[in-house]
């Protein structure tokens, strides 16, 4: 069982400058186009540099941000803290993103259940879209290509509006 003081929580203080260019192309930064105050995300990514990247991301527009790297982990992380968005991968080892919230949909008495949920992936095709939303994500954003989407997309989620959107 995962202690309490073993979850990953991330402030959502600031990083240091060396977080990357997040400015998506513009002038200002996507985290002052739309903020996520208030929202706990949970981003399930199993690749380090990915995770900590977006996970800044996540900050820098005001979220609290959990981290896990693997579907195990994000299960223990759900078994003590409840957030407004689950954010995870799809490809990933040993259990993908689609088995990790088909079976956190499928399981009654597991924290989470209801969460929703926006799916990472470097795929975009229709075949793995109707995948997707058939594994339970409510949302699905291409993996670092567009940060003011997937900024939007976890607000909405977190605010319980209808998204399905793919960006």
């Amino acid at each position: 069982m995962l202690a309490t003081s073993e979850i990953k929580h991330l402030n959502s203080t600031e990083p240091s400058d060396d977080a990357g260019d997040l400015t998506d192309g513009k002038s200002d930064p996507v985290w002052k186009a739309v903020r996520l105050d208030g929202i706990k995300v949970l981003l399930v990514e199993d690749t380090p540099d990915a995770r900590i990247y977006i996970s800044r991301l996540f900050m820098r527009a005001g979220a609290q941000v959990l981290t896990a790297s693997s579907a195990l982990e994000a299960r223990k992380i759900l078994l003590h803290e409840e957030p407004d968005v689950i954010v995870s991968d799809i490809a990933m080892p040993d259990e993908d993103g689609l088995s990790f919230i088909r079976r956190l949909r499928a399981e009654g008495s597991l924290t989470g259940q209801n969460i929703p949920a926006m799916a990472l992936t470097a795929f975009t095709d229709s075949q793995t879209r109707n995948q997707i939303f058939k594994a339970g994500f409510q949302a699905h954003v291409a993996k670092c290509s567009d940060f003011e989407a997937m900024l939007r997309t976890v607000c909405e989620l977190a605010k319980g509006e209808p998204t399905g959107t793919v960006h």
